[in-house]
């Protein structure tokens, strides 16, 4: 329910729009009332396919299990992408499918670099065996992607570094924004209204460092700090420790954890806020740093990634700040208790986050889709 789904939304809203019908294959059947509780739109494909018999779930069982589940997952999706004109993966992460696509977006941590950035992985990546049999499943795919040259597009600097490093330099890829919802904060924001609040907007995984949020917390005394985010089932254990830890340092009043948030709930806490915190390392881009600026919140990010080179475009105290150790961080949310410093970081914030809209994307979407469309030698319709 992050940025992967909101990529895929607007690609089927643009090619709707262009009058192509549209079919979206899935493993999971799509929660569509999930879908428009959180991001308050309804689109639609024209049909909607689903590969949920491969029961994925499976995979972790054994290597030689999860080898022919992913192999006769390749072939499932051979047989079914034969009738159609343009094959669009919106999930470039998992490498193997770009050898059946004409357009790839990647927009996370490329499977086959788990081994190099744990920390944000996957979480089925961190299972040795699935390791071991997304490596043989990503080697027979490989040459195919490598022959197949599909336009692949990166969601960020960082990430287009990390398709050249799986690829080397003879896939053609360019970097495209993601869409970020910036018109719901296109009103003026009334810094007025603006609280001592620090927010933090994150999926409950590992890897999203959460478990500092207290830590920090407890060094900033005079703010209070809200972490909304959607829950899995493997968040169990993540909010457990958080929990404990908010009442370890009794900070119970201060820090308050918002669960599976709707979407006006979220919005009235933006309004409100003055500091977004994001905590991840080498996060690929961070949607919600954006939407977040576009309320008028001063981001603080860590020196890498998406969020440090591409949003904040590396400027140190212009659009807001980036840190290398979460020790530094109650010292910047120090400094922007300064009114006249937190308006003019505020300001800047608000029109960069403007440069990433989703009608930017999706405007430079389609002319990269007609582009790779007139190549293939297909007639729009």
């Amino acid at each position: 329910m992050g940025g992967a789904e909101r990529v895929s939304l607007s690609i089927i809203g643009v090619l709707s729009q262009e009058g192509h019908i549209i079919t979206m294959l899935t493993i999971d059947k799509t929660d569509w009332k999930k879908i428009t509780d959180r991001f308050g739109c309804d689109i639609r494909p024209d049909i909607e396919l689903s590969a949920r018999n491969f029961r994925m779930t499976e995979v972790n069982t054994s290597f030689a299990r999860s080898s022919v589940i992913g192999i006769d997952f390749l072939f499932f999706l051979r047989r079914k992408l034969k009738a159609f004109d343009i094959v669009v993966n919106t999930y470039g992460d998992f490498e193997p499918l770009n050898a059946f696509a004409d357009i790839t977006y990647s927009g996370g941590l490329l499977f086959s670099m788990s081994s190099k950035y744990p920390s944000i992985a996957p979480y089925p990546m961190r299972n040795r065996i699935i390791q071991k049999a997304y490596c043989l499943t990503n080697g027979i795919t490989k040459f195919q992607v490598l022959k197949k040259h599909p336009l692949i597009l990166a969601n960020s600097k960082f990430t287009e570094g990390l398709i050249k490093e799986a690829y080397g330099t003879h896939v053609a890829t360019e970097v495209l924004y993601p869409p970020c919802n910036v018109r719901d904060a296109t009103f003026p924001v009334n810094l007025s209204h603006k609280q001592n609040i620090v927010l933090t907007i994150s999926r409950f995984a590992f890897g999203k460092r959460l478990d500092l949020v207290p830590d920090i917390a407890k060094r900033a005394t005079n703010w209070t700090f809200i972490i909304v985010g959607s829950t899995s089932e493997t968040s169990t254990v993540l909010i457990k420790h958080v929990l404990d830890k908010i009442k370890l340092f009794g900070l119970e009043y201060r820090v308050i954890l918002m669960l599976n948030a709707p979407k006006d709930k979220l919005q009235e806490v933006l309004s409100k806020t003055k500091i977004y915190l994001h905590l991840t390392k080498s996060e690929p881009f961070g949607i919600s740093t954006v939407e977040a600026m576009a309320y008028g919140c001063v981001p603080i990010v860590h020196k890498s990634g998406g969020p440090w080179y591409d949003i904040l475009d590396r400027k140190q105290g212009y659009f807001g700040y980036g840190y290398d150790e979460y020790g530094e961080i109650a010292g910047y949310i120090k400094m922007l208790e300064n009114v006249e410093a937190y308006k003019i970081l505020s300001l800047n914030a608000r029109k960069r986050a403007g440069e990433f809209s989703e009608e930017n994307f999706r405007e430079k979407f389609i002319e990269k889709f007609k582009r790779v469309l007139s190549a293939k030698g297909k007639i729009l319709h």
